[in-house]
Formats: structure tokens, sequence, C-alpha cells
């Protein structure tokens, strides 16, 4: 999205199961697969940002172990909204001032210990609860809610497999709902193919309007 109302931005842990760890030595080991040890284990961390209808159109994973301050600009990059909301953690007068240089206001609470405590807009931060909701609802699945993906690519397409299913099934306008199964998988692209004997299960989980695809770009 290249404009919004609302930018709402949060944070969650992850908890990597071990079958989500020992990627080949030629991925670059756990730190470059967004895993960190923490106290309470292996962990990785989603930092993600929603609109003001809740849904979640940026994200990236990291290691649970790393602070989110450096990846903060680099998530709403390109990214203009009315409003930018998030908790104290973000109460960072570098991130602040690039965002309100774009002409965004800034809904985020100042740290308590600040001398100088800013005023923001409560009504408007009252609704930064979308994003948690928005987290809530993905770890409704239990592949996102305990990682068991080995390779952090593998893991962003599976959350970003979820997270259109979740807008599917809430019916946004502007998706179609016809699906057109093919006999065979197409030689180039990525358009939908299901196999024939996983068809009527997948219809029946997840096709009671068939869907369709074709959003799916082919390759440059």
């Amino acid at each position: 999205k290249s404009g919004v109302g609302s930018l709402i931005v949060d944070g969650t842990f992850i908890k990597v199961h071990q079958d989500g760890t020992g990627a080949r030595k030629a991925y670059g080991g756990p730190e470059s697969q967004a895993i960190g040890e923490t106290k309470g284990g292996r962990n990785t961390k989603i930092i993600a940002a929603c609109d003001e209808n809740g849904d979640v159109f940026t994200l990236l994973v990291v290691p649970g172990n790393r602070n989110e301050s450096p990846y903060r600009l680099q998530l709403i990059e390109g990214i203009t909204a009315e409003n930018f909301i998030a908790d104290r953690a973000y109460d960072d007068d570098k991130l602040l001032t690039a965002i309100a240089e774009r002409g965004t206001e800034v809904v985020v609470p100042p740290r308590k210990n600040r001398r100088v405590q800013r005023a923001y807009d409560e009504e408007k931060y009252k609704t930064r609860n979308l994003i948690e909701r928005a987290f809530q609802k993905m770890k409704r699945f239990r592949a996102i809610a305990t990682r068991y993906k080995k390779t952090a690519r593998m893991y962003v397409a599976l959350i970003i497999l979820i997270l259109v299913y979740l807008i599917i099934k809430r019916g946004k306008s502007g998706l179609r709902f016809v699906h057109i199964w093919r006999e065979q998988a197409p030689s180039n692209g990525y358009e939908m193919y299901i196999p024939e004997h996983l068809r009527e299960r997948y219809e029946e989980l997840h096709c009671r309007q068939r869907v369709d695809f074709d959003w799916l770009a082919p390759p440059n």
C-alpha cells in the first residue's frame, strides 16, 4: 500500500519448534533465518503493520533476541499514512521525527521518563488493539503460533498465505470469488494449482466460495 488512513505497528514473539531449527549451513545459520536464542529458548519475532481495517500489509521477521529499533524505518519505508499508531516502545526521537516529516500524525504515548510529556490523541490510540487482534487471528493457526519452518523465506510465505486467507474469508470487497480448476500444473508462473486428489478436501476447508488466486503474478 502506498497510502493508508492509519499505520498501526507492533511486534510479537514466536516460539521455534525443534523441527524448525537445523537449516543447512549454506543458508547462513540460525541468525540469518530469523532465529535467535533468548532466555525462553529459540524465538522469532514478527514485526508487522496493519491499516485501520486490521489488515496486515507489511511485515518483517527477525531473530527473537534482536531489538526492533533498527527495523522500524525499514518496515514502513515507502508507506504514507494519516496516522502512525504504536506503543511506548516506539517513542524514539529519530523515528518519530522521520514520520512527522512525511506529514503523518504521530499517535505514540511518551515514555514515562521523558521530562516533557508529548501530547497525543488518546481516542485514536485506542485503535492500536487492531494489530494485537491481527496477531491473535494469525496465531490461531498452529504453524504460525509455533514456527516449524527451517528457513525464514518459507515461514514468511506461510504467514502471507494465512493473511490472504483471512482477508478472503472475511469477504473483503475487491477480491473475486471464482476459481478455475486446472487439469495440470502450469508450465510457467505461479498460478494456483491443486492436484485432483486434494481438490475435494481443499474445497471443503477453504473454498466454500470458490476462490480465484490469479493475483499470483508470474516472475519477470
